[in-house]
């Protein structure tokens, strides 16, 4: 069964159904009145507008809207369905995929680093014999490349 929900133009007050079904409401030209706007409104009828505050009348008509419960089920499963979107991009955002060839290729990457230092530290101290530590590092460096586009 569609519920619609009427509302007082002047002070916003639901107009309920039990209301509309006795005529307790007045249908004027700016919409619906209560049964107290609408007293107000018989009191005082030199006025072509009710007896209220400009500033209490809403800006923008009010429209009736029939809500069921299908729709309301219908709007609550389709809005867990955007929020597991959102979720689901979060995490892709926050986390890279893993795979066995990222951790090689941190792995060849780190044995690269090792390589320089022993190259360097060989350099130091013996003056010569660095072109071979330098190899395996330029070998090293080249596997981490293939490594991680191999994982792409």
């Amino acid at each position: 069964m569609a519920r619609r929900y009427k509302f007082c133009v002047n002070c916003r007050r639901t107009i309920t159904d039990a209301e509309v079904r006795r005529g307790l409401y007045v249908e004027g030209p700016r919409g619906m009145l209560c049964a107290t706007c609408a007293r107000r409104l018989d009191e005082a009828p030199e006025t072509a507008e009710p007896a209220v505050p400009a500033s209490a009348t809403p800006s923008k008509p009010v429209v009736e809207r029939p809500v069921t419960a299908h729709e309301s089920r219908a709007a609550e499963k389709h809005l867990e369905g955007i929020r597991e979107m959102v979720e689901s991009i979060h995490r892709t955002l926050l986390f890279e995929k893993t795979s066995s060839w990222n951790v090689a290729g941190a792995v060849a990457q780190c044995l690269t680093v090792g390589m320089l230092l022993i190259a360097a530290v060989q350099w130091l101290e013996e003056g010569g014999a660095v072109f071979p530590a330098l190899l395996v590092a330029i070998v090293f460096q080249l596997m981490a490349l293939t490594f991680f586009v191999k994982a792409k």
